[in-house]
């Protein structure tokens, strides 16, 4: 019972919407797994729209870092920006938090679109962790309408009331 409600409580943390729960570890290398939950996230997105040697340029910045304890859990509220530079629209179509040193994950399709020279900003989020030191993980797969892909991520490391992304 413990281990459905902390699944439950993680993926409602993360504010993503299920896709596939991929709990590979965090090597760094994509494994089989990954790869198609990559692939199932991608396939509905509509074909590029832009054609010729153009790439959109994206970037993330995570900040505004608040504390609190709920259900037990340290929790680290803060903004996500996703800022595009290169005058391509993104579509942001995965998303993956995993949390104790990559141990707990939450995977999920998602459906952001930044447009061309634009800022997506997502308030009010958080990740919520047991430990009070932590490696948090954001990792985010995106398209540009040229067809070009692209990985983002960011560590976040929590020490008791304080969090800060690492580089």
């Amino acid at each position: 019972m413990f281990g459905v409600r902390a699944a439950l409580a993680a993926a409602m943390m993360l504010g993503l919407s299920a896709c596939e729960d991929d709990r590979a570890a965090g090597d760094g290398a994509a494994t089989d797994d990954e790869r198609e939950a990559s692939m199932n996230c991608r396939r509905d997105l509509p074909p590029p729209s832009v054609a010729g040697d153009v790439s959109g340029d994206l970037s993330l910045v995570v900040e505004d870092f608040s504390y609190e304890v709920v259900d037990g859990r340290h929790r680290y509220n803060h903004t996500r920006r996703f800022r595009e530079t290169g005058g391509v629209p993104v579509t942001i179509y995965r998303g993956k938090v995993c949390v104790d040193d990559g141990a707990e994950c939450v995977d999920a399709c998602v459906s952001y679109r930044v447009p061309a020279g634009t800022t997506f900003v997502q308030a009010d989020h958080h990740v919520a962790t047991k430990r009070e030191s932590d490696r948090i993980t954001l990792r985010y797969w995106a398209r540009d309408d040229a067809g070009n892909l692209f990985e983002l991520d960011r560590v976040i490391e929590t020490d008791g009331r304080t969090a800060r992304v690492i580089d």
